[in-house]
């Protein structure tokens, strides 16, 4: 289960996704995002750019309640029910979410609602989101990654067409630098923490 608070934060672990998809081809994934961002004018067709991002390793999306961008420490209560049932429903093996150590209050506001809720029933993996990470976020797991999943990554980045046009931190180039920089940590071409 990955569950962003934007619908495009789990680039930062797309190519990990990807790798887990080759491997376990009959493995199901689902994806949930909290808040759309749709009130942001830079963000029109986002959502559809995320679905056709989701379908490219075949990716279920599960809808759920979305406050407006910045204000799901708000809406906590309601989003950590809200899991709780998703939770119940699909018992995952593996969560992918934001980490704590994010500057973003809806970045941290949903690793504690994920870290509350699946603590003692999933294993919680933090992602870095490149443009909110805390200097404090210090991996203690890496994924190596193979050329065909940093491939299409890359192709993936590109299908979000809003936001390679409107974010300065949302092009290939930024995410690449963040690959190669996390593989030489472990000593390999690319890698996601």
């Amino acid at each position: 289960l990955v569950i962003e608070p934007h619908p495009d934060d789990f680039m930062s672990c797309f190519s990990t996704l990807s790798r887990i998809r080759r491997h376990n081809p009959d493995c199901k994934i689902y994806d949930y995002y909290a808040c759309p961002c749709t009130e942001d004018p830079k963000n029109y067709n986002h959502i559809e750019d995320h679905r056709k991002v989701l379908k490219l390793l075949n990716i279920e999306e599960i809808c759920g309640h979305h406050p407006r961008n910045g204000w799901i420490d708000d809406y906590k209560q309601k989003f950590r029910d809200e899991i709780f049932a998703l939770r119940e429903k699909i018992t995952p093996d593996i969560i992918f979410c934001s980490s704590r150590h994010d500057f973003h209050q809806d970045h941290r506001a949903i690793a504690e609602c994920v870290e509350t809720i699946f603590r003692g029933q999933s294993t919680i993996l933090g992602y870095e989101v490149m443009r909110s990470v805390m200097p404090d976020f210090k991996p203690n797991l890496f994924f190596k990654i193979e050329k065909e999943d940093y491939d299409l990554k890359m192709k993936a980045i590109n299908m979000y067409k809003s936001q390679v046009k409107n974010r300065f931190f949302f092009k290939t180039d930024k995410y690449s630098a963040q690959m190669i920089m996390r593989g030489i940590q472990i000593e390999t071409m690319y890698a996601e923490a």
